[in-house]
């Protein structure tokens, strides 16, 4: 097995894992189209991505505190208002918004409160730019990977048992709800991710057979999931009512889904374009909103209307989005966010050529 410090680099199934969780989402995004793998995607896709986050910050060379922040907002706050800011250019000369509509979605730009955005999946990147700062924060008094998972679930549990329900009813500004909940999943990634590099490397040597099988049962337990067939929920029927039970079951499904996804990407990962893909989650991110108001409206030019009308229109039209939003948008979205860091002085300008 490699050890942590040789695959500090780029990770072919870290990569790949970020295209399955990126990909389900445009597709979950679809809704109704797809219906069954849609309820699905909700249980695991967020635990990935904040899991995932927590695993990279585990193996972050920087430790200092304030670099550590100002990298945070380069790379997580300022890409929001970048691709807010796109987005709502668009949708003002599109709807063709008077003024005080204007300021009216400015202010639920400032808010960003998960479903109330127009742009709906950029709440993540505030929320986990919160989540970010309090683990970070976490970190000053904390120092154990084991202690700040264990103070992390407090929190999740103390959320659950008497506060409201931050993934139905988000109610505080930029999300700092929902950014407690995923907290854990956080946590979790930091405290598991150098675990599981251990086990898997960077993925160019056979896995050990105890995580192949686990990984077999998960994705047979995950398409059981697909089917309506909830296994956990059954066998836990009559203590169910225990809130801490009832409430641990969403978390085993994300966690058995996720290995199931693990396994998928150690298969998938020689595929150099989903590596690709999985390096832009979080351009991506940023782009849903924008890529499918521009395929549609360039339709719209030639009298064509882009809906998908059954499940696996909805799987093609959510790779063809990413594709395109991969080859035609985020080069040109990556050169002007770095050109707009140079001009603020956020970023060294290139030393001038010789």
């Amino acid at each position: 097995m490699e050890s942590t410090s040789k695959v500090r680099g780029r990770i072919p199934w870290v990569d790949t894992l970020r295209f399955l969780g990126i990909y389900s989402i445009y597709l979950a995004h679809y809704g109704e189209a797809a219906p069954r793998i849609h309820p699905i995607i909700f249980i695991f896709a967020m635990p990935l991505f904040f899991g995932l986050s927590g695993g990279m910050e585990a193996i972050s060379t920087e430790k200092e505190f304030w670099p550590r922040i100002f990298k945070k907002i380069k790379t997580i706050l300022l890409p929001y208002f970048f691709f807010i800011g796109i987005s709502l250019i668009l949708a003002t000369i599109l709807n063709q918004s008077s003024f005080p509509g204007v300021l009216s979605t400015l202010r639920e730009i400032l808010v960003a409160q998960r479903n109330t955005l127009f742009a709906p999946m950029l709440w993540f990147l505030p929320a986990l730019f919160l989540t970010e700062l309090i683990f970070m924060l976490m970190r000053l008094v904390l120092k154990p990977a084991w202690a700040l998972l264990l103070a992390s679930t407090v929190i999740y549990i103390f959320l659950h048992l008497f506060m409201h329900d931050p993934l139905i009813t988000p109610k505080w500004f930029w999300n700092l709800d929902t950014s407690l909940f995923y907290l854990f999943y956080y946590a979790l990634g930091y405290w598991g991710f150098p675990k599981l590099l251990r086990v898997l490397g960077d993925g160019s040597k056979r896995p050990p057979l105890w995580f192949t099988a686990g990984g077999m049962l998960s994705l047979g337990y995950s398409l059981a999931l697909v089917f309506d067939k909830e296994f956990l929920m059954e066998a836990l029927a009559a203590i169910d009512q225990v809130p801490v039970i009832r409430n641990g079951v969403p978390v085993a499904n994300a966690l058995i889904i996720i290995w199931a996804l693990l396994l998928a990407a150690l298969i998938l990962q020689p595929f150099n374009l989903l590596q690709r893909i999985g390096r832009d989650t979080l351009y991506l991110c940023g782009n849903e909103y924008i890529v499918k108001l521009l395929l549609n409206q360039s339709l719209g030019l030639l009298g064509l209307a882009v809906a998908p009308q059954n499940p696996l229109a909805a799987y093609l039209l959510s790779l063809f989005l990413i594709l395109a939003a991969v080859f035609f948008l985020i080069p040109f979205e990556r050169r002007l966010y770095q050109r707009l860091l140079q001009f603020f002085g956020l970023e060294k300008l290139p030393a001038p050529s010789v």
